[in-house]
């Protein structure tokens, strides 16, 4: 059994909630919000804290970091710290810089540390990749097309780029295997209130040519990614993966609950592992941004 603590109780908050109390493996030890007034959920009113110190005490195994994106380095560790594996929501930082420091102190401990990239758990995404590479052929160029994004919301200390960027570099780490392929072309799509943007980006290499349209200025929820080459079309849209004769889910449980019990299972292991795309995705990140606002 897994004792953990939960900081942050959000929107996606409520979400790790409900998953880990799915998981017969977890024990739920604290919640940690800011405004403890506003829970209502009487269930764990003897276990709320406002303190992620707190919280973060000595029969705490690991910890869900669901808090915003500009804190996630200094929780992630102090957790790390005090020895506790972690799981935590996309950026895991904002600079590679900071990534290394977890990174060590996650070695010299043996922990767990893990961010949960959320398409990379959905099982119509893990098809789509899948199918697509048991066809493919090196000769010709493969086509990919990735949009990702909502209408808001607009957050003031994390950018749109390190709010749906993670999204994008996991999806395409995981279709081409090589993150350090080469930004062609960019540019950002201001909104005329200048409160929200799209952001484009494109890359290619000899094998890829990946076209990317993110961001909170869209008019609804959309999540579409698209890999063709010659006859062959593959579409995962969270939902389902359609190809040329049908559509199906393979999902048998949500992207979220796979991560979580991909995290929980690796805690119980006691292996120490980091996801190598961590640092991948974080170096990336950084890099663009410099491209594009510096």
């Amino acid at each position: 059994m897994i004792n953990c603590s939960l900081i942050g109780y959000g929107k996606w908050g409520e979400n790790i909630l409900k998953t880990l109390e799915k998981n017969k493996k977890v024990n739920i030890k604290s919640i940690c919000k800011k405004n403890i007034k506003k829970f209502a959920n009487k269930k764990y009113k003897n276990k709320i804290l406002n303190s992620y110190i707190t919280a973060i005490r000595d029969d705490i195994d690991a910890v869900f970091i669901s808090t915003p994106s500009e804190t996630h380095f200094k929780i992630a560790k102090f957790a790390l710290e005090q020895k506790k594996n972690v799981f935590v929501e996309k950026p895991i930082c904002f600079k590679n810089k900071e990534f290394n420091i977890l990174l060590n102190l996650a070695k010299k401990n043996k922990l767990i540390l893990h961010t949960n990239y959320i398409h990379t758990f959905n099982e119509n995404f893990n098809q789509l990749v899948k199918k697509f590479n048991k066809i493919k052929s090196l000769k010709e160029k493969i086509i990919v097309n990735i949009i990702l994004g909502n209408d808001g919301p607009i957050r003031k200390k994390t950018s749109v780029l390190m709010d749906w960027g993670p999204h994008i570099m996991s999806i395409m780490n995981f279709i081409t295997n090589n993150i350090s392929i080469k930004l062609y072309d960019y540019y950002i799509i201001q909104s005329r209130n200048r409160n929200k943007q799209n952001i484009y980006l494109n890359f290619k290499n000899k094998n890829f040519e990946i076209y990317t349209l993110f961001g909170n200025n869209f008019e609804k929820k959309i999540c579409r990614v698209e890999i063709s080459q010659n006859n062959y079309n593959f579409t995962y849209t969270d939902k389902y993966l359609f190809t040329k004769k049908n559509k199906k889910n393979y999902q048998k449980c949500s992207p979220l609950e796979n991560s979580v019990n991909h995290f929980i299972n690796s805690c119980n292991r006691k292996l120490f592992f980091s996801e190598k795309i961590n640092e991948k995705i974080t170096l990336k990140l950084e890099n663009i941004n410099s491209i594009l606002f510096d």
